[in-house]
């Protein structure tokens, strides 16, 4: 077997990570395969984002009609801190905001964009034409966490992929998780 080359949230050394336009430059370089991490949204939808803070991969702190959602929360089970959480928007605030590169000084070739690009959905990913024929690794992010705050991620993820024509486009999917019960779950519902 071969070397396999995995964008790992696309090509975010040239486009802010997680977005739509960084998976195709990924695919256009060469890429086997793009990985992307998934959350949910307030009304139950998944957007890819790498984590359920949005300070540092979106611009809504420029942005003073959130202002009132900054608020302490917990990212997985690990941290608290002061932010904004995906969890606490709907899609459609979601797909007001714009990303912005996560760490500028390190990726001034991606950080150019910052501003352009919306937050993807999931649905939005396997529709793109992009991906046909393509292998995608789609990461649920902390899906034990969400799921004690009423954020079945997995059933979301079975009922997306469902409704999606996948299948038929060629697409292979790679499912994964930190959390081995997460995966178990993905297992018997997907």
């Amino acid at each position: 077997m071969g070397i396999a080359v995995f964008g790992h949230r696309g090509a975010s050394g040239y486009r802010p990570e997680n977005t739509l336009e960084a998976f195709q430059l990924a695919f256009d370089m060469g890429a086997d395969a793009i990985e992307c991490d998934l959350l949910p949204t307030k009304d139950g939808e998944l957007i890819i984002r790498h984590d359920n803070y949005l300070s540092t991969t979106t611009d809504v702190a420029s942005r003073p009609e959130f202002a009132h959602l900054m608020r302490e929360g917990i990212v997985g089970y690990q941290e608290v801190r002061e932010d904004w959480f995906c969890e606490d928007f709907t899609l459609a605030e979601l797909k007001t905001l714009r990303a912005i590169e996560r760490v500028p000084d390190e990726r001034p070739g991606s950080a150019k964009f910052d501003g352009e690009f919306e937050l993807p959905t999931l649905d939005e990913l396997l529709a793109a034409e992009f991906v046909a024929g393509k292998h995608l690794i789609l990461e649920v992010k902390h899906g034990a966490y969400f799921a004690t705050q009423g954020f079945p991620v997995s059933a979301i993820l079975a009922r997306k992929l469902r409704e999606s024509n996948w299948k038929e486009r060629g697409i292979t999917l790679t499912l994964e998780s930190f959390d081995f019960k997460v995966l178990e779950q993905m297992q018997r519902v997907c």
